[in-house]
């Protein structure tokens, strides 16, 4: 009696029925790719408001990495042959992360180097293979469950790692982009206010005097300014205090605008008493003297004591 030939499965669209680890492996790299545009998003929008250059880079390189991703998983979903190629370039290079890198990288190349899986992503038509060839397929495309749960563990075991060291480079640049944003803009609102306040002097021949920013706000909107906000970029309050040095003036002569910084706390009880200083931090003070920037942030930021001194 003569052995039953086996039969290879075909897609419902015609084709190889895709084997299931190849299934696995397309749905993490089309995963994986969406990683890695969400990361190319975040160092964009970091690039954007803080215009550090190396965001662009670092962005470019994501979404590069992100556009290769998606096409090996299409690649490899369709049984396209350079959705191999590029698994085969990805298991090369994946050689180099000793020790579990390696090993899986060894399981791939394996996998992918089987005359199974070359016929398969070759389209070769199923009349013209051998039974041995046929035998090869069929094998494949009723693969174990558990080898493919096997691999899912495995994947992941290295996918995750790799993804939270990416994400723990990639959010805190993005927080710092964040304040550094903020920032910028409460900066901009104190130069806006002050911009206001001159002008009141130019008809008053005096500023304003000492006022909550809200009331300064009734006093020189539509007037002065179409708007200002009385609030900073962290939604802390921002001070204005006036105050006349001169005798001879009609009024106040001097006065500060500031923000307290991402922290709220002011650095001083009497605004007086800042100072010029470069500050490094996003808790520092944001200070405004007389339409000029006494206390201003500086070069990179980063989130520390008010107190450190900058570099």
């Amino acid at each position: 009696m003569n052995e039953e030939q086996p039969k290879i499965e075909s897609s419902a669209f015609g084709g190889y029925k895709r084997p299931g680890i190849v299934t696995l492996l397309s749905i993490i790299e089309f995963f994986v790719a969406a990683v890695w545009i969400i990361i190319s998003i975040a160092l964009i929008i970091g690039m954007v408001h803080s215009q550090y250059n190396n965001f662009m880079y670092m962005a470019i390189v994501a979404i590069a990495l992100g556009i290769i991703n998606f096409f090996c998983g299409y690649g490899l979903w369709n049984l396209k042959s350079y959705g191999r190629t590029i698994m085969l370039v990805f298991s090369f290079i994946g050689l180099l992360g000793f020790p579990f890198g390696t090993i899986i990288s060894i399981l791939l190349l394996i996998y992918f180097y089987k005359p199974g899986i070359k016929i398969i992503f070759s389209q070769r038509d199923p009349a013209t293979l051998t039974a041995d060839e046929i035998r090869q397929v069929t094998d494949l495309q009723s693969s174990n469950p558990l080898i493919i749960g096997t691999m899912v563990v495995i994947l992941m075991s290295f996918a995750i790692p790799i993804i939270g060291i990416i994400a723990a480079i990639a959010i805190p640049n993005f927080l710092n982009a964040r304040d550094r944003a903020r920032q910028i803009r409460t900066r901009m609102e104190i130069q806006n206010i002050a911009a206001a306040v001159e002008s009141y002097k130019n008809d008053h021949n005096a500023y304003p005097e000492t006022l909550p920013v809200q009331q300064l706000q009734s006093l020189l909107v539509p007037k002065y300014i179409d708007k200002i906000y009385v609030q900073d970029a962290w939604k802390n309050d921002f001070r204005y205090i006036a105050w006349k040095e001169n005798p001879e003036s009609v009024g106040p002569d001097n006065y500060i605008i500031a923000s307290a910084g991402k922290d709220g706390v002011w650095e001083e009880n009497d605004m007086k008493e800042y100072t010029e200083k470069v500050t490094c931090s996003f808790r520092n003070d944001i200070v405004l003297k007389n339409n000029v920037l006494i206390q201003q942030p500086q070069g990179p930021q980063m989130e520390a004591d008010p107190a450190v001194q900058c570099d």
